[in-house]
């Protein structure tokens, strides 16, 4: 089946007694569902979203232990030495590497480059982050 994604704000004041009822219902599966590993979801008041948001589970799926396994080999490497390394798509390594950053396990430092005299100046350069957390290697998982 495929996956159904849902995001969404419910004002429970608007509701009806009987309707809010339902959805409080409705919420405390979803959230039953989610401590039994079976969905993922994440239920809150409004001014809690912020904390929500950051409890979110992170994962290392396929792509990020790609990069991983490079920045373990190399000090320093950009977007372009990744691409070039992993045969990723320049497109879907922003995304892995920015999880990677929020997750703690990499640094990005700025490189200026003063000889270029067309577009970007500066370029960001990536690495493991020498005190950050454990990392464990594929070898060291098994």
């Amino acid at each position: 089946m495929p996956k159904r994604y849902f995001k969404g704000r419910i004002d429970l004041d608007s509701l009806t007694p009987e309707d809010r009822s339902r959805v409080e219902q409705a919420l405390a599966t979803l959230q039953e569902l989610d401590a039994r590993g079976l969905i993922e979801c994440m239920v809150g008041h409004s001014r809690e979203w912020k904390t929500l948001r950051l409890e979110r589970k992170f994962t290392i799926t396929p792509q990020r232990e790609r990069i991983l396994d490079l920045l373990r080999q190399c000090e320093w490497a950009t977007v372009r030495d990744i691409a070039a390394a992993t045969g990723m798509v320049d497109s879907s390594i922003g995304p892995n590497l920015t999880a990677l950053l929020k997750a703690g396990l990499i640094e990005r430092t700025s490189v200026e480059w003063p000889e270029r005299k067309y577009g970007r100046k500066t370029q960001f350069s990536y690495r493991l982050r020498p005190s950050g957390p454990f990392v464990p290697s594929p070898a060291e998982d098994r």
